[in-house]
């Protein structure tokens, strides 16, 4: 299945924390007392862009992993495994073509404390969504919200972005997304584990 996603997108790409490129963090504001910054690595394409010319182009394959911390299926040992197998699998793929994968992890339940722990589980993801429901951004983005299945978990969508250098100010980049192409959407475990079974296909992106 491949869908193009038509919205053009501006977006800012901070560096030293986690990235929020494409989908950001959502979460509910509470009064708290805030820790000092703390340096994160940034992530491969970060550094990529960081270092590249004004003007240059790069592709990114986004794996998008759609659960729920309290989704009996989306806690199962199988679903963990599948999606490593997922990522593993398309960092092989695109090291080979000199492309980048960012996993994006999204919990669609009740901001209850429990959603980071859910997604951490799951996999080492670069971004994080949370809370919402249907609702969630980071769902929006992606999904069609008529559909029946739209807010099922667990979900797996592989999605591809074209993007262009801005420009660069100070530790923040402006990227411009000037496409994303829907790749692959698989609903639920059994699809999603039958899919890594035969072997994580993911339609050519030459001549998307």
């Amino acid at each position: 299945m491949v869908e193009s996603l038509s919205r053009r997108l501006v977006v800012g790409l901070v560096l030293g924390g986690i990235s929020a490129a494409s989908f950001g963090l959502v979460r509910q504001r509470q009064t708290m007392t805030v820790a000092p910054p703390v340096a994160i690595p940034r992530s491969a394409i970060a550094n990529a862009i960081l270092e590249a010319p004004q003007g240059t182009s790069f592709t990114e394959t986004v794996v998008i992993y759609v659960g729920s911390s309290q989704c009996i299926w989306a806690k199962r040992p199988s679903l963990r495994a599948s999606v490593q197998s997922i990522l593993d699998s398309l960092q092989v793929r695109e090291a080979r073509r000199g492309g980048y994968v960012t996993a994006v992890g999204i919990d669609l339940a009740p901001l209850r404390g429990q959603e980071l722990d859910h997604l951490h589980a799951v996999a080492a993801f670069d971004q994080f969504v949370l809370g919402g429901d249907v609702l969630s951004r980071g769902l929006s983005h992606i999904a069609d919200l008529e559909s029946a299945d739209a807010s099922q978990t667990p979900q797996i969508f592989i999605l591809m972005h074209r993007a262009e250098k801005v420009s660069a100010r100070g530790a923040a980049l402006v990227v411009d997304v000037t496409g994303s192409t829907l790749l692959v959407r698989k609903v639920g475990l059994e699809e999603i584990k039958q899919w890594v079974a035969s072997g994580v296909s993911v339609p050519a992106t030459d001549s998307l």
